[in-house]
C-alpha cells in the first residue's frame, strides 16, 4: 500500500500523513488506532512496547 492508499484509507490527506511520518505532527490517539487497524496490528506495536505485530487477541474484528 503507497501513502496515497494508506491515507485515503484513513480519511486524511496525504501532506497530513506525511508530517505525521516525519514528525512535524503527532497523531491522536483515535488516528494511533486507526493506523493499526489499517495495517493489522497492535497500537502496542505500533508504538514499539512490543515485538508481536498482532493484537493479542484483545479485541474482537
Amino acid at each position: 500500500m503507497n501513502q496515497y492508499q494508506f491515507s485515503d484509507k484513513l480519511g486524511i490527506t496525504r501532506a497530513a500523513l506525511s508530517h505525521y511520518e516525519r514528525g512535524f505532527r503527532e497523531p491522536s490517539l483515535t488516528l494511533i488506532s486507526s493506523f493499526a487497524d489499517t495495517l493489522g496490528v497492535s497500537c502496542d506495536y505500533l508504538l514499539g512496547r512490543t515485538s508481536v505485530p498482532g493484537n493479542g487477541g484483545f479485541r474482537d474484528e
